[in-house]
């Protein structure tokens, strides 16, 4: 029960009996007072009397869901309560979503039915009542806020709005259950409404800001937030909210975006690349100098935050300067060179490599924005690239304030120097570069006092006629700075005269680093020349001597090199030819010293081990070399001239100091040295190849003249043989004649034989050794030996030795061996084995065999019966390419020749 006040239950049923029992029930307790009516009709004229509504689900006429929809749309807040029994579940859920509080299904227990009754009527009389204050309550507060409270439901209706929007000449009454468009500006209704219907259907909170059309026609805009207004089973029926004026914050807003526009008009004509973030770190400038670095439009840019404007300069999100005028981050600064704090402006330097792979060095600076409280509402940075040499700083005709502004945040150094040459005002970046304090500079040093003593009197001449002549003087020039530590540092100036006075503006860049970047690289195009130069030289030079002498020409003519020097060493360490350009006098102490058998560790160094030996101070790591006495200034590199493995001599030059230890300069002087050892064993193979040329032409004719002679002797054995024939004729069988002749006869044969093997011997060696299947080989050999019964076998597969072509002969007279000693042999079988590295042809029969006594010289010169000459024959034949022969067999059983093969002499053949 809530509160002391009776509960007024209608209750609507077409039973008399039930209307009765749930009465007594019902008010048994006291606190609730039931009427009874037995038809929905009647139930709708007495509605507006009760409290709570208890409903059959099921009567005729007009049924229970009927009922509800006509209370709903008379009585919205009523509480409404299904009594039925036997309802499905679809049943019950489509009463509740059709707006019943509660559904209580009847059990056939009267008491436990009206207890359960009983429970919902105070529960739901109890929340009613409580929401009921509580609106009461509601309106009261949202009635005396300055905010205009308001209720719609489902359809866009206003079914409560606070008395507040009189200040727009409506009255409540006026526009309550009308819908709210009509007070919305056309263009704003659509989405207005849309956001409404979200809130509507997702519970959740959709602020939106929209204009209305007050009374009198004048726009006003308003900020609605609202929640959505939900019944028990949570479903949402209604806003319920608050209206506030924002028509001034608007105004206020549209006067900052024109302010906004105005500055961003002005920052997006500066000449440096600048932009401009708002406190949540959000870009709301990017001017066409910023577009024009980065290549990223404005549009692509403007709005987005979580750091996507470091993006275009360092492919990732971070922090960067800009931020530092937020929150004091070290972590930002170690991405940085340098970082300067003056005051709360940041000042940095940084490296960043472009998409082509240069790098590029940026200069920023970043400062805070503040607004009228003194509150920081955002930031601005620009950026500069200084990886050439800047201008000076433009401008110097505006106002003094601006042009300091200009000039100590300027990454340059900068001096305002008098007509006499005092220094009168120096920027920060000047005390940097220099190291002198302002108060030890102004009003105190000449400007010259900074430049280097064999750049000062030319600098100070060029400025005085600067001072007379402008117009026709260089405005840029370069010259060495001492600062106050002693450094020499290279600087570029610019000199620019101030309108209306006799002083000038001098700025000064550090370029040491560019300079040096320009001498190497000037350096560098020398070498190449040089190196271009001698690769000419040595395709064209077919001399040694000549070729060595014109690449230390080369090498110092072209200015890359200082001096020098190459020397051609034997194997024992002795030169036996050198040359050099630049060296002078130290070129004959160096000859002699080489000469000697002296190796400076240097020398020895190079030698033993390939690469180049870089020293900067010769004098110093090898005092005993001719050498060492060289400038201080110049250092030395040596490296040994090497191909395939063979060193020819050594290559060494003088350059300056700083450079010999460059690895681009050591690898150019590598391939140099390696280019000369090229060349210089062409010139050895061109040597080797006329040798050979000579030494073919003499062997060409020796074999001529062998092949004539021979020829010549064969002839005349002919006829010695046919007057031996007829000597036998006229002489008796047994007399001492005749055995004159016999011996005759028997002479000229071992002459004939001796001649014949010339023949062979003569051919040994003449063409090159080539690869020969053995298999084959042997075939071919047995068609010139008429084997008669002896069988011939041969496994040795796929075998291919490297021997000379005559190997053929070498099987003739190993198979004719057999033939004349075997006596009885039958067989004759060739096979091939591995022993070690090396492989074995055998070569075996069963025939009588070689005695022992007889194995160490049949393959002697004229041994044997037959004059040793085809076994000779053999092992010089296998000799030419390494092979050995010799004879293992046991006599009696057969002879056995082992053919040894050396190692990378035989192979298998594929397939």
């Amino acid at each position: 029960m809530c509160g002391d006040r009776t509960i007024r239950v209608l209750l609507i049923s077409d039973s008399p009996c039930c209307t009765g029992l749930i009465k007594q029930h019902l008010e048994r307790s006291g606190g609730i007072f039931v009427t009874g009516v037995s038809s929905a009709e009647e139930a709708l004229h007495r509605i507006k009397h009760c409290d709570v509504a208890v409903c059959e689900y099921r009567m005729p006429g007009m049924d229970g869901l009927t009922l509800l929809s006509g209370v709903r749309s008379r009585h919205p807040g009523l509480p409404f309560i299904f009594f039925a029994d036997a309802c499905t579940k679809d049943e019950v859920l489509e009463a509740l979503h059709n707006g019943a509080d509660s559904f209580i299904e009847k059990t056939g227990d009267s008491r436990e039915e009206a207890s359960l009754l009983r429970q919902a009527v105070l529960r739901i009389a109890d929340r009613t009542r409580f929401e009921q204050t509580c609106e009461t309550e509601y309106r009261a507060f949202a009635e005396a806020t300055h905010e205009i409270p308001y209720q719609i439901d489902a359809e866009g209706i206003l079914t409560y709005i606070g008395p507040q929007i009189g200040r727009y000449g409506y009255k409540p009454e006026d526009i309550i259950s009308r819908p709210i468009a009509e007070v919305l500006c056309e263009t704003d209704r659509e989405r207005v409404l849309q956001d409404f219907s979200l809130t509507i259907a997702t519970g959740r909170e959709f602020p939106t800001r929209f204009r209305i059309v007050a009374a009198d026609g004048a726009i006003r805009w308003l900020e609605e937030r609202g929640v959505a207004i939900v019944d028990e089973s949570g479903a949402a029926f209604g806003i319920r909210g608050f209206l506030r004026d924002i028509t001034g914050q608007k105004q206020a807003e549209e006067a900052a975006r024109e302010l906004q526009s105005r500055l961003s008009d002005i920052i997006d004509f500066l000449p440096d690349a600048t932009f401009v973030i708002d406190r949540e770190g959000r870009v709301i400038a990017w001017n066409r100098a910023m577009e024009r670095m980065t290549g990223v439009p404005a549009g692509e840019m403007l709005g987005r935050g979580d750091y996507e404007y470091a993006h275009p300069f360092y492919r990732c999100r971070r922090p960067i300067l800009i931020d530092l005028a937020f929150s004091q981050d070290a972590s930002i600064e170690q991405h940085y060179a340098w970082v300067r704090k003056e005051g709360s402006t940041y000042m940095a330097e940084t490296t960043m490599r472009r998409d082509s792979g240069s790098e590029m060095v940026l200069w920023g600076i970043a400062t805070p924005l503040y607004n009228d409280e003194g509150e920081i509402v955002g930031a601005i940075e620009s950026i500069r690239d200084i990886t050439g040499w800047r201008k000076a700083e433009k401008g110097l005709r505006e106002s003094e304030e601006r042009y300091r502004t200009v000039f100590e945040n300027s990454g340059t150094a900068i001096a305002i120097v008098e007509k006499d040459g005092i220094v009168s005002l120096v920027n920060a970046e000047s005390e940097r570069l220099f190291g002198y304090a302002r108060e030890d500079t102004l009003g105190k040093m000449r400007f010259d006092a900074f430049v280097a003593p064999h750049d000062r009197e030319r600098l100070w001449r060029t400025f005085l006629e600067r001072n007379r002549h402008p117009a026709s003087t260089p405005r840029q020039y370069e010259a060495d700075i001492v600062d106050a530590w002693g450094k020499i540092i290279h600087g570029l100036f610019t000199v620019a005269c101030i309108p209306g006075t006799k002083s000038r503006v001098v700025s000064i860049i550090d370029i040491t680093d560019r300079k040096r970047a320009e001498n190497r690289i000037e350096h560098l195009n020398r070498v190449l020349l040089a190196i271009t130069n001698v690769g000419e030289r040595m395709r064209m030079e077919g001399d040694r001597e000549h070729l060595l002498r014109g690449v230390c020409a080369t090498l110092t003519e072209t200015r890359g090199y200082l001096s020098a020097w190459i020397a051609l060493l034997d194997c024992a360490g002795r030169c036996t030819a050198a040359a050099e350009a630049g060296l002078g006098e130290r070129h004959l102490q160096l000859l002699e010293y080489l000469e000697r058998g002296n190796l400076a560790p240097c020398i020895r160094k190079a030698l033993d081990r390939s690469g180049v030996v870089a020293m900067q101070d010769p004098g110093r790591e090898c005092a005993d070399a001719p050498f060492a006495h060289m400038d201080a200034s110049c250092g030395l590199m040596i490296v040994r001239l090497e191909h395939g493995g063979k060193v020819l001599g050594l290559l060494a030059i003088s350059m300056p100091g700083e450079l010999v230890f460059d690895r681009e300069e050591q690898m150019l002087f590598e391939k140099l040295a390696g280019d000369i050892a090229y060349a210089l064993h062409n010139l050895e193979l061109e040597d080797e190849h006329h040798y050979q040329e000579a030494l073919k032409r003499a062997n060409k004719k020796l074999n001529l003249l062998g092949s004539i002679t021979r020829h010549d002797i064969l002839n005349q054995l002919t006829p010695l043989f046919g007057y031996a024939d007829l000597l036998e004729t006229t002489a008796s069988e047994n007399s001492l004649t005749m055995k004159y002749i016999t011996g005759i006869r028997e002479a000229a044969r071992r002459v004939q034989r001796q001649i014949s093997f010339t023949r062979d011997y003569e051919d040994m060696g003449v063409h090159a050794p080539e690869w020969q299947r053995v298999e084959a080989v042997v075939e071919q050999a047995a068609k010139s030996v008429p084997l008669g019964r002896i069988r011939l076998t041969v496994t040795t597969g796929a075998l291919e030795v490297f021997s000379d072509p005559l190997l053929e002969k070498v099987f003739i007279n190993l198979l004719e061996n057999t033939v004349r000693h075997g006596e009885e042999a039958t067989r004759i079988h060739i096979s091939f084995i591995e022993r070690g590295d090396r492989g074995i042809v055998i070569v075996e029969d069963d025939g009588a065999g070689v005695p022992v006594a007889q194995k160490l010289h049949i393959f002697d010169r004229a041994f044997g019966e037959h004059t040793g000459l085809g076994l000779f024959l053999v092992k010089d034949i296998l000799h030419i390419t390494g092979m050995s022969i010799r004879e293992t067999g046991e006599a009696g059983k057969g002879a056995r020749f082992e053919i040894e093969i050396p190692a990378g002499g035989y192979r298998m053949a594929p397939g």
